[in-house]
């Protein structure tokens, strides 16, 4: 896999992600109106400095009004930008740079309820910016996606390993605790998991040797690194159906590409 090509797909992917997530966001307002759950009156209460002074006043201008609405449309209108520069061929770095203030300053509104995809989301869109503007010819481009697929290979041996050290992911009781809850639940998979042990146990053991073991994964795809996007796909899009993480889809999916770029580079 080329470079432009690498930098096109996860441009791609990325800023779906990131639409789809601001639409989202746009589509359930509410939550952020005065009387919502996260009312910026409300969360501007976890710093001392966003409740008096300079930057309580700038950040209640920009998070407590209608600023922070035009900021989501802006966004998603800027990773749109970013998707049709990149598949139409031209550079999308100026697009890069101003989706990636977006989910910054987005992101610095409010922590609660955020995820692990939403810091991968910000990791691609500073590595494909690198590469975008790095000098034709140098190494800044590929040390930049470099820095995307070790990201990638890190957040799973990480997750993996806290899984495998989780007496509730090794019984399978964790994913059956999940698909209970009204936040990443699926009523109609609970009740068969639930009632189905082994098959529960076996996809929390097949989740810990997937993530945990990713790094040998990659060392054995070396020779075809591109059956590592099916791959992903795989387990990020049955993931997204079922317990509804739509995020997670798009941020991990996107570092794929600099992945299999690194590979083909490498080996």
């Amino acid at each position: 896999m080329s470079l432009d090509l690498a930098v096109t797909l996860s441009s791609v992917l990325v800023c779906v992600g990131v639409a789809v997530s601001c639409a989202e966001e746009l589509v359930g307002y509410s939550v952020y109106r005065s009387d919502g759950l996260l009312a910026w009156r409300v969360v501007r209460l976890r710093s001392r400095h966003l409740v008096s002074g300079p930057l309580a006043q700038i950040a209640e201008h920009v998070y407590g009004g209608r600023i922070h609405r035009g900021l989501l449309m802006a966004t998603a209108i800027s990773a749109t930008a970013t998707i049709a520069a990149s598949l139409g061929g031209a550079n999308p770095a100026l697009y890069l740079l101003t989706t990636l203030l977006g989910v910054v300053i987005i992101t610095s509104r409010s922590y609660y309820g955020m995820d692990g995809a939403r810091q991968l989301t910000v990791v691609v869109l500073v590595g494909l910016l690198l590469a975008a503007t790095a000098p034709a010819g140098t190494v800044v481009s590929q040390i930049a996606l470099g820095f995307v697929a070790a990201q990638l290979v890190l957040s799973y041996t990480v997750s993996g390993t806290a899984k495998l050290v989780s007496s509730q992911w090794r019984s399978g009781t964790a994913i059956v605790g999940i698909l209970s809850t009204s936040t990443y639940g699926n009523p109609s998979l609970h009740r068969f998991l639930r009632s189905h042990r082994r098959i529960a146990v076996s996809l929390c053991l097949g989740t810990i040797a997937f993530e945990a073991g990713f790094v040998l994964i990659v060392i054995a795809s070396i020779s075809t690194p591109l059956l590592l996007i099916p791959l992903g796909v795989i387990f990020h899009g049955s993931i997204a159906l079922t317990m509804g993480l739509n995020n997670f889809f798009w941020a991990f999916t996107a570092a794929y590409p600099p992945l299999v770029f690194v590979l083909s580079q490498l080996f």
